[in-house]
């Protein structure tokens, strides 16, 4: 179990995996939808909703990528593993 923690850590941690930008804006967009819904009687129904999404499109992805050890995906939500760990295995 403490590996497939730590490769999780690795791989959300890791500078390479989403460009800043994509950071900045998924954040900044969760953000301002918790401030608009905070105080809406569907906050916690939308909260969750959100968190089942997105718990499922990670293990679709996890599964999807062998447990983050092989390339998936075109586009934007490409998991490209040489190009995020190909240089240094031990990162």
């Amino acid at each position: 179990m403490n590996k497939v923690l730590q490769r999780e850590f690795r791989v959300a941690f890791h500078r390479r995996s989403q460009p800043v930008w994509f950071r900045l804006v998924k954040y900044t967009v969760l953000t301002t939808l918790v401030y608009i819904f905070w105080h809406s009687t569907t906050f916690w129904g939308l909260f969750a909703l959100a968190v089942v999404g997105g718990v499922g499109l990670h293990l679709f992805y996890r599964y999807k990528t062998n447990a983050w050890t092989r390339s998936y995906g075109r586009g934007l939500f490409r998991w490209d593993y040489d190009r995020v760990f190909g240089d240094n295995p031990n990162q």
